[in-house]
């Protein structure tokens, strides 16, 4: 069972050689029936047990493909896809064990909302618009495509997990219909990049990522930490979300996961530095990678 046990699939394991060079690649998958690739999915790491970075960025909000204001003013502006070229240099000289993104990938949400960045998109005139389902289907694809096109340079690992700009809220309806565009925006981001609450381990240092907008997801979250809480092998537990403390528990269904104790939260949304709680962990709030 897959995708926190919920359908059927395959767990493929690898292995490499003693002496092979530590570095980020792509795996192929092949058989009789089907080719898969993924890109950027295996890093091979000498060491696990040795002291390491890990760089955090939230909120690339990600709309074009060309950077137009160079004063780089996010009222200005918006996510694109230079900014994440230009960070590739100094992100891969840095060498962190990895790369943590807690949401807003793309910026699609002006289709929902019938104007926010939506001009930046190709449209015209300029003002309010109301999308089509297959128009937003296809802009939420279209960036999330541009999105994995302009992470390819990195040489590190990046891990992830969605903000309201990528799977929306429970309830949230397309502008100008009756289509609740949450269940549309979940089946989009998992064939896209995957899973939306997930942890994975190295060695002694766990690592949860997790999605906001689902009950189901929480309760997963939930399970799967106390686990690690639980296992004496684990010696240090990072959680990474897009979080707001008024979204916790919301009638329109969100769900953030705040354990009694950790060792470290990073979180992204509220486009501020600032540290939202020293006690009984940290929970630390990044800017939006949009304003560089």
């Amino acid at each position: 069972r897959i995708n926190n046990g919920t359908e059927p699939g395959w767990q493929v394991r690898i292995s490499i050689p003693d002496d092979a060079s530590p570095g980020l690649f792509g795996l192929t998958v092949s058989s009789s029936e089907v080719l898969s690739t993924q890109n950027q999915c295996v890093s091979i790491v000498p060491a696990f047990a040795t002291n390491f970075y890990v760089l955090h960025i939230t909120d690339e909000q990600i709309v074009n493909k060309p950077h137009t204001e160079p004063s780089g003013q996010h009222y200005k502006m918006v996510g694109t896809w230079d900014e994440m070229e230009w960070m590739q240099e100094p992100v891969n000289l840095i060498n962190p064990r990895f790369f943590i993104i807690t949401g807003d990938q793309i910026d699609f949400n002006g289709a929902l909302d019938g104007w926010n960045n939506w001009a930046n998109w190709g449209y015209e005139p300029h003002g309010k618009k109301t999308f089509s389902e297959k128009e937003t289907t296809d802009l939420e694809n279209r960036l999330s495509e541009m999105y994995k096109d302009c992470h390819k340079g990195y040489h590190v690992a990046y891990v992830e997990t969605p903000g309201n700009h990528d799977v929306t809220p429970p309830g949230k309806l397309l502008f100008g219909s009756t289509i609740d565009w949450h269940p549309i925006s979940v089946g989009i981001y998992e064939k896209q990049f995957g899973q939306r609450s997930w942890s994975f381990r190295t060695s002694d240092f766990y690592v949860l990522m997790h999605d906001w907008s689902d009950a189901a997801l929480r309760d997963w979250a939930a399970g799967d930490f106390d686990a690690a809480s639980h296992d004496p092998v684990v010696k240090f537990r990072l959680i990474g979300q897009h979080f707001h403390a008024k979204w916790d528990g919301v009638p329109t269904g969100n769900y953030a996961f705040s354990p009694a104790m950790c060792d470290l939260m990073l979180i992204g949304h509220g486009h501020v530095e600032t540290t939202i709680q020293t006690s009984p962990y940290y929970i630390y709030e990044d800017g939006p990678a949009f304003r560089y």
